[in-house]
């Protein structure tokens, strides 16, 4: 399984790392998600349609990537996971 972090308070800056990822060979399939609820979570959940990605995840008071805490931002760990392996069900 192959993983990529992604750190940052943009929405466009998390399309162009999952792009870039993408152009390497990695195709993400499952996203674990940590978002202030300052980010707009409708342009998020967008983005990682458009990518054909799975998400699960919360809002925060801060998000925590890279060994760092800040706050008003998103943290996102996009994982390639055989989607065999996984279901996502909302209640």
């Amino acid at each position: 399984m192959k993983s990529k972090a992604i750190f940052t308070k943009s929405i466009i800056e998390i399309n162009n790392q999952i792009e870039a990822a993408l152009k390497t060979g990695f195709k993400p399939t499952l996203a674990i998600v940590f978002v202030s609820t300052e980010c707009d979570i409708e342009k998020l959940k967008e983005v990682l349609d458009k990518h054909n990605i799975q998400f699960i995840g919360a809002t925060t008071a801060g998000e925590i990537g890279n060994r760092t805490i800040q706050s008003g931002g998103i943290s996102i760990l996009l994982l390639e996971i055989d989607t065999a392996y996984f279901k996502i069900e909302q209640r």
